[in-house]
C-alpha cells in the first residue's frame, strides 16, 4: 500500500462516510475523526443548535476551522467530512492538499432512505426529498474534485472498504 498522510471520505449526508470511515480506520490502524462529531465536541452544541443560533455562515466558519485544526495533527487519520465541507471555504482544496480524498457516490434513493428519519440535519428539514435532491445537484461538481470516486450503488459495507483499499493500493 502506498504511503499516505490523511484519508478524507466525502459525499452526501447518508452516503455512509462515518460508518465506512470507522471500519477503514480500524482496518488501516489509523485514528478516525468524524468532522461533525469534532464540531459538536469543540462547541458543546449540536449542529442544529449552531445553525439555529448563528446560521449556516457561522457553522461553515466553525467547520472550516475544525477541519484545519484536524488536518494539522501529525498522526495520519481517516476522516468522515461533513456533507458540505468540501463545498465551502475551499474545503476540498484543503483536504486534497493534506491527503487523499474519496467521494462515496451513493444513489439518491439510498440517500433518501438513510436520511429521512434523521432529525439532526438542519439543511434537510421539511420537503426532505426535494432538498436532498437539490443539495446533490449543487454539490456534485464539488465532489467531483475529489482525488477518487467510489460508486457505492451495488456495494455492501465490506465491498466499500475493499474498494477504498484497492484505491489506496494503486
Amino acid at each position: 500500500m502506498k504511503s499516505f498522510k490523511h484519508i478524507f471520505l466525502v459525499g452526501m449526508p447518508g452516503s455512509g462516510k462515518s460508518t465506512v470511515g470507522r471500519l477503514l480506520a480500524a482496518e488501516l490502524s489509523l485514528v478516525f475523526f468524524d468532522l461533525d462529531a469534532e464540531i459538536i465536541s469543540s462547541q458543546g452544541k449540536s449542529i442544529a443548535e449552531i445553525f439555529s443560533e448563528g446560521g449556516e455562515e457561522l457553522f461553515r466558519k466553525i467547520e472550516s476551522e475544525t477541519l484545519i485544526n484536524t488536518i494539522n495533527k501529525e498522526t495520519p487519520f481517516v476522516m468522515a467530512a461533513g456533507g458540505g465541507t468540501p463545498c465551502f471555504l475551499d474545503g476540498m482544496q484543503k483536504m486534497n492538499d493534506a491527503g487523499t480524498t474519496i467521494y462515496l457516490d451513493t444513489p439518491i434513493d439510498l440517500l433518501l432512505s438513510r436520511t429521512k428519519k434523521k432529525q439532526h440535519r438542519p439543511l434537510l428539514g421539511e420537503n426532505h426529498a426535494e432538498k436532498l435532491k437539490e443539495l446533490l445537484k449543487t454539490r456534485k461538481d464539488c465532489y467531483s474534485k475529489a482525488n477518487y470516486e467510489l460508486q457505492t450503488k451495488n456495494l455492501e459495507l465490506a465491498g466499500k472498504i475493499e474498494g477504498i483499499l484497492k484505491i489506496l493500493a494503486d
